[in-house]
């Protein structure tokens, strides 16, 4: 479990003794301020699927308000839900306790083959990320993929994906509404002819690379 999601328990209790107000503006600042020290220092942050890392908070936020997107932060999706810092701190707490419970109610699977990475290679349309030193380099985004998920969240939030290679998990930074969409979203980066297998879920904890 991620840094930040012990750091919340301990802040919960007295808000004003680590933020000097009870100001949700503020914890949003002492949080954004104890993820640089982590990246700074580079300090190991555990990540698992569940509790999903504290980035998807944003997008949970999102879902649960239906929001179309998350890029206005939870911040501020939350203040305009409230009338002051103090009630937007209060329901922080609350949703954050929800999105920190919140459960894998399914886990379908798929193994790739060379066919689907023959097709994530050379279709113009699979996904692609930008690389090299000018960023001039286009490659495809799941290059050492050996098998793709996707994965139902509880309380009708929505669907989650995920890629595994060989030494890691990579993580889709999006919970997608409907599992047509995440469906879609694998058949344009592999192909249409993805062999979907429902799975039992153990809790995966990994050293992951969020994909955007």
């Amino acid at each position: 479990m991620e840094f930040e999601f012990d750091l919340i328990e301990k802040i919960k209790p007295k808000p004003a003794l680590f933020l000097g107000d009870l100001s949700i503006s503020k914890l949003n600042a002492f949080l954004s301020g104890y993820k640089a020290a982590i990246y700074d220092y580079n300090i190991p942050n555990p990540k698992s699927i569940q509790p999903l890392p504290f980035w998807f908070f944003h997008e949970y936020v999102a879902r649960f308000y239906g929001f179309n997107g998350s890029t206005s932060g939870w911040l501020n999706m939350i203040l305009g839900q409230v009338n002051s810092e103090e009630e937007g701190l209060a329901l922080f707490f609350e949703l954050f306790n929800n999105f920190k419970h919140m459960q894998i109610e399914s886990l379908v699977s798929c193994v790739i083959n060379q066919e689907h990475l023959d097709f994530h290679y050379n279709d113009k349309y699979s996904p692609r990320q930008s690389t090299g030193d000018k960023f001039d380099v286009s490659v495809p985004l799941y290059q050492n993929a050996q098998k793709i998920y996707y994965a139902e969240l509880s309380d009708n939030i929505g669907f989650i994906g995920f890629a595994e290679t060989e030494k890691s998990y990579e993580l889709i930074q999006e919970i997608y509404k409907a599992k047509e969409d995440i469906i879609g979203y694998w058949q344009r980066c592999f192909g249409r002819s993805l062999d979907w297998q429902g799975q039992k879920y153990d809790n995966i904890n990994f050293a992951v690379k969020q994909i955007i």
